[in-house]
């Protein structure tokens, strides 16, 4: 649940395509870090796998929705 106090203005916590699920594995950095569900999966890797775009909380985009 996104919490009101934390990020008020644009930014890609309050974007309403941003998954707070952390594409990270340190618990101390989960809260820092969400996927952008804006668009499909991207190839990120040269291995041909696709991978949901990783942002900051506190980054924002052009395609920024407000979600609240």
């Amino acid at each position: 649940m996104k919490g009101i106090s934390m990020l008020q203005e644009k930014s890609c916590f309050t974007c309403n395509f941003f998954d707070e699920s952390s594409p990270n594995k340190k618990p101390q950095q989960a809260e820092r870090f969400g996927f952008c569900r804006y668009d499909t999966p991207k190839v990120m890797s040269n291995k041909g796998e696709a991978s949901w775009p990783v942002g900051k909380q506190d980054d924002w985009c052009g395609k920024f929705l407000n979600g609240n």
